[in-house]
Order: C-alpha cells, then structure tokens, then sequence
C-alpha cells in the first residue's frame, strides 16, 4: 500500500477494477448485458435504487430508532404494554434494516454499472461503506450491552448520530440522482 493511499486502497481497486470488467471474464457483466438487452426503461434504473431505498430501508430504519427511544424513554409504569411492544419490535425491524442497507449497495452499485457511470467517485457512495460499518458496529453493540447502563447509553447515542449520517447520506444520493444524466 502506498503512503498516502489509506487502509481502503486494496478494496478501492477492486471495485474500480469492477468497473471495467470485461464479459468473458466477469459473470456481473453477462448478467448487466443481459438486463440491458431486456431494454427496461432507463428511469427504472436511474431511480430504482433511490426508490426502493426511500420507501422500504429509510422507513424500518426510522420507525426501528423511533421504537429505540421509545425503549430509552419509556416509563413502563405509565404504559407497559407500549414499552414492551417497542422492545420486541424495535430488534427485527433494524434487523430488516440493516439486510436492506446490505442489498442496497449492491442495488446502488447495479444501477451505476448499468448507467455506466464510475463506482466511488460520489460522496454517497464513499458515505455508503462507513454507513454499513456503523450500522454493523452499532448491531453488535446492541446485542452485547445487556444491561450495562454505559453500553444501552452508548447504542442510544451511537444509534441517533447513525440516523442523523443516514438521512445525510439519503440527502447526497438523491443529489447525485439529480445529477447523473
């Protein structure tokens, strides 16, 4: 690895390998060359993964921090049953979330490809991989925390500033959507 080309610079060469990929060699591209030659509209495309992404991730991964601090505020005395709904609801909906984020990069990477536009060039996509990360990192930190007071207060707050970095990368990738041609 080179000085200054950080601790990601292997993975961003693959990926910009990905890019240029040819048939013959790359399965990915057979399967791109075959959607392409379906002839779907182009929209399709350019905003199926913001679609999808806005109307399916975005909601179970608000409505899951929504019912985190539900948990986190909760008086159990003054509604119990609304606390403990909340804690049974709020674990598979991030669960669901976080499969979604998985599957959305790939959607997201999909519909560059098919646009033929360059992987990592955007702030979205570079906001992307440190999404998943802190998404990974914050689910760990939420199945281990028990009841350790210092730990529940850590995934609350590490689970607020992920929202605040996802409704920012939501933001950057509708710019981009806007700017792609």
């Amino acid at each position: 690895m080179s000085a200054g080309g950080g601790p990601f610079e292997a993975l961003v060469s693959l990926v910009k390998a990905r890019e240029a990929c040819p048939p013959q060699v790359c399965l990915e591209q057979l399967l791109l060359d075959n959607v392409r030659r379906a002839q779907l509209p182009e929209a399709l495309f350019h905003w199926g993964h913001p679609a999808a992404m806005l109307l399916l991730t975005l909601p179970l991964a608000l409505g899951g921090a929504y019912l985190g601090w539900q948990i986190k505020l909760g008086n159990e005395g003054a509604d119990p049953q609304g606390v403990k709904r909340a804690r049974a609801l709020h674990p598979p909906l991030m669960i669901a979330a976080g499969v979604l984020l998985v599957f959305g990069v790939q959607s997201g990477i999909a519909s560059l490809l098919m646009q033929g536009q360059p992987l990592l060039d955007s702030a979205h996509a570079k906001t992307a991989g440190a999404l998943l990360a802190l998404y990974a990192a914050q689910g760990f930190l939420g199945t281990s925390m028990g009841g350790n007071g210092a730990a529940r207060l850590a995934h609350t707050a590490a689970g607020t500033a992920l929202v605040a970095w996802l409704l920012g990368h939501t933001a950057l990738g509708l710019t981009l959507g806007f700017q792609l041609p």
